[in-house]
């Protein structure tokens, strides 16, 4: 799993032909880069980020947090966050994201075009609540030709609000819940990926967050497999696992640490 495939190494290491000059971004630096290759990405460098975003997530690390997203992503083999790499792009270290051409932002799609996409939400939900997203709004959900992508994920990973704008899109559909089920499930048989994760994500994230990651992914495959559905309640609820009881808001509910 270590290996990387050669999309990550044109990414990693293909030579820059343009760097935009115009940031994209609204609260931290972005940058739309060419590299060799006919190859497009997103460039946000860790001197670009601001600070006090989120009371738990340090300024400085948000690069770290989209590479560590990208990794938990490719692990669980649920295919949502595009390939996220670390590299220096004109002296400055940061994340390169591969732009998805054409994709427009779930903010762009109509109620009923959304609800198309119910089942494919189960397996971004499951995703938002291991890699613990605190910013995801519907400008950073990408939709291309039926598939969803999960963009700007460098809130994560702190103990801060969890934050999904999608809740009411989630489908209870048993078939897809086994699915995502059956991939944690083999991420978690896997002592050689588990292992290898974890090493990976020591030069991005702190122990605590690691450690806390993967016990939200041991949580919700048990969840599921006790419960037969995910931890999703009709009326923009989610369950509080903590308590046993059901609330009326979409944030601070998902423990951080089951």
């Amino acid at each position: 799993m270590t290996e990387l495939t050669e999309k990550e190494k044109a990414l990693e290491i293909n030579e820059v032909e343009k760097c935009d000059s115009s940031n994209l971004g609204s609260w931290n630096k972005s940058f739309k880069v060419k590299l060799r290759g006919d190859i497009y990405g997103i460039f946000k460098p860790k001197d670009g980020e601001m600070d006090y975003l989120r009371p738990a997530i340090t300024g400085g690390t948000y690069y770290q947090r989209e590479r560590a997203g990208y990794l938990v992503d490719k692990f669980l083999g649920f295919e949502l966050i595009p390939i996220t790499v670390i590299r220096e792009i004109d002296g400055k270290i940061g994340s390169l994201q591969n732009i998805i051409p054409n994709a427009k932002t779930a903010m762009k799609h109509k109620k009923e075009e959304l609800e198309k996409f119910h089942q494919k939400f189960i397996s971004l939900f499951a995703l938002d609540y291991i890699i613990y997203n605190s910013d995801r709004n519907w400008y950073n959900i990408l939709i291309k030709e039926g598939k969803l992508y999960a963009i700007d994920n460098s809130l994560s990973f702190g103990h801060d609000n969890f934050r999904i704008d999608y809740i009411n899109y989630i489908s209870p559909e048993i078939s897809e819940i086994y699915v995502i089920m059956k991939k944690m499930n083999r991420f978690l048989k896997s002592q050689e990926e588990r292992e290898e994760l974890h090493k990976l994500l020591q030069d991005l994230l702190k122990t605590g967050e690691i450690d806390a990651c993967f016990a939200r992914i041991e949580y919700l495959t048990d969840f599921i497999s006790r419960n037969k559905r995910l931890p999703v309640i009709k009326e923009n609820t989610l369950w509080h696992i903590l308590s046993g009881r059901h609330s009326k808001k979409n944030r601070k509910i998902m423990p951080f640490w089951p």
